[in-house]
């Protein structure tokens, strides 16, 4: 028996799975550019917004610290003025005096020249990139923390030379 074969059914047959496979490869490809270009924007928002919370979280840690350490500065500066008094009346405690004046003054000073280069018009304006925001920020949490150190162990200082003049005997003549 002889067998004829219809090649002209079977070579469009083939053409048409063919064009079937490559429509489903570019379909395919299509979708993943689309979710590829999707996903990048997503991620690129979500990285903005997470910038834009950290900016926000560090700015108000940075001012939380300052908030905590500027009421002191009242403190400090009244204590500056008591110990100043009692450095010109007794020479043989002057050098702890002046050291403890000298520690308040510098808390003082670092408190008010944070204060004056704080730089809050870029931190609200666009100038600087979400990312240059928290770098400074970073930088700025470093130095308000110390100020509320050297606030805390000046405070200190002078507090104990003061509580130690009430407790001597001389305070009392």
């Amino acid at each position: 028996m002889l067998k004829t074969k219809n090649f002209g059914l079977d070579l469009f047959d083939q053409k048409s799975k063919i064009m079937r496979k490559s429509f489903l490869l570019i379909l395919s490809f299509s979708f993943f550019v689309i979710a590829c270009n999707g996903g990048e924007g997503e991620a690129a928002k979500t990285e903005t917004e997470s910038s834009a919370n950290q900016v926000e979280a560090l700015t108000k840690e940075v001012m939380d610290v300052h908030d905590k350490v500027m009421p002191k500065l009242g403190t400090l500066r009244g204590m500056m003025g008591k110990i100043s008094k009692l450095e010109a009346g007794s020479p043989e405690d002057s050098a702890s005096y002046v050291d403890a004046v000298n520690h308040l003054k510098k808390a003082d000073d670092g408190m008010m020249n944070w204060m004056h280069e704080f730089d809050g018009e870029n931190l609200r304006g666009t100038t600087w990139t979400e990312e240059q925001k928290v770098q400074y920020l970073n930088g700025e949490l470093v130095t308000i923390n110390q100020v509320e150190k050297d606030t805390e162990e000046s405070l200190a200082k002078a507090q104990a030379i003061l509580e130690g003049l009430e407790e001597s005997p001389e305070a009392g003549e």
